[in-house]
């Protein structure tokens, strides 16, 4: 007897459902397997395009990104005022302690550039969901990867000249430079193993 469903479409359904719960819970939206699960169905859907057995579940698959995107968007957009509220109320002068990303305008930038062997650019917004939930693995790689790699955050929102000089067209966009040369691209959230993997490559 034919199974009615394959062992791929299962694994797919598992994680769409993983998904599913991840979305459900608000407070784990800075999780790296909510991104890794995210990061996989993109993966799947652009691999099984040819496939038209599999248009139902890609369907399914692109519902749930756009809607993937637009709780994450709406939640980074109703915590956007708050945030930015406590930075201005923020009297300290800033501070680039070791383990920490560094937030970057365009003279912190180049110093950075031209004096650090590797460094990791996360261009970033507040209302940006994806860069949102990506916080918690840049500090994460910043503080692991201290010595390794310095991880510099450009705010696109008040360095829009920045963000236009380096082609970024879509956020996040992570930029990867070694000796003050651009090496690597990626537009998107990545966990923080996916990150790591990005900056080892």
């Amino acid at each position: 007897m034919r199974h009615l469903i394959s062992e791929t479409q299962l694994n797919y359904l598992r994680t769409l459902l993983q998904i599913i719960n991840h979305l459900r819970n608000l407070s784990s939206m800075n999780s790296d397997s909510l991104i890794s699960g995210i990061n996989e169905l993109e993966s799947w859907l652009e691999s099984s395009k040819d496939n038209a057995s599999k248009l139902p579940l890609r369907i399914g698959g692109y519902l749930l990104l756009i809607l993937f995107m637009m709780v994450s968007n709406l939640w980074a957009l109703a915590r956007w005022p708050f945030a930015a509220a406590g930075r201005l109320f923020n009297t300290s002068s800033p501070v680039h302690p070791e383990g920490k990303p560094v937030d970057a305008d365009r003279e912190t930038l180049n110093k950075i550039l031209n004096s650090r062997d590797k460094v990791l650019v996360d261009f970033w917004a507040e209302w940006c969901g994806p860069c949102v939930m990506m916080n918690g693995s840049i500090q994460k790689l910043a503080n692991q990867e201290s010595g390794n790699c310095t991880v510099a955050k450009v705010n696109t929102v008040t360095n829009p000249k920045i963000a236009k000089e380096y082609g970024v067209k879509g956020l996040p966009t992570l930029i990867l430079f070694e000796n003050g040369e651009e090496i690597d691209r990626y537009a998107g959230a990545l966990s923080y193993r996916e990150l790591l993997e990005f900056i080892e490559e």
